[in-house]
């Protein structure tokens, strides 16, 4: 009736991606595969591992238990409780520890309740995440966006804060400019409690 059994060393391959696993019950009606024992799903240079897995090949959804996985065209990596695959560029992973780093110790990472991966945009967004540098917590946000690869993004950068007798309360938001390749910009909009409001800036520029 269409269903393939396979044990030892098993692989359903196309031409868009591998399954392997030690055992792969595969439906070729329906494109389901149950994947059983180092399940290995190898798709667009990314690569996702766990001991269960579940993938349709032909509508590219699925789930993966306690993965791990690699970026390969970003080098992030991480692994997680749980993945929902919800399409070619949709991946959703529950409890996750990531890095952007690609050597064995990385400088950053971040712990998160959730993080949606999107390969498109090349971009994760974490919920509940903790930025984590050199193992030291440096930023907690219910809501936080990263660059999938190296490549750096627009946007907010960690606030400082802190007060004093002549200025009072003093709060700066630094938001960052990703211009181009050889040049960036930084605003440090500041509120002075006793003083009112500043504004900073950094524009820097790499020449040969």
């Amino acid at each position: 009736g269409g269903r393939v059994i396979l044990r030892g060393n098993a692989q359903v391959r196309r031409l868009d991606g591998v399954v392997k696993g030690d055992r792969i019950d595969y439906d070729q009606a329906t494109g389901e595969t149950d994947v059983r024992g180092n399940g290995l799903l190898m798709r667009d240079g990314n690569i996702v591992e766990g001991p269960r897995l579940r993938f349709n090949v032909h509508t590219s959804q699925g789930v993966v238990e306690a993965p791990r996985f690699w970026l390969g065209a970003t080098g992030g990596q991480g692994e997680a409780v749980h993945a929902d695959i919800l399409s070619r560029q949709h991946v959703r992973l529950k409890d996750v520890h990531y890095t952007g780093w690609n050597g064995p110790d990385p400088a950053w990472y971040i712990d998160a309740s959730r993080v949606d991966l999107y390969f498109d945009e090349h971009e994760g967004a974490a919920r509940n995440g903790v930025l984590r540098f050199k193992g030291v917590p440096i930023l907690y946000s219910p809501y936080l966006t990263f660059p999938l690869g190296r490549e750096r993004k627009s946007g907010f950068l960690i606030p400082t804060y802190g007060t004093s007798s002549n200025s009072g309360l003093e709060i700066t938001t630094p938001y960052y400019l990703n211009l181009a390749p050889n040049y960036d910009a930084t605003l440090y909009p500041r509120f002075l409690g006793k003083r009112g409001l500043l504004m900073g800036t950094e524009f820097r520029h790499l020449g040969e």
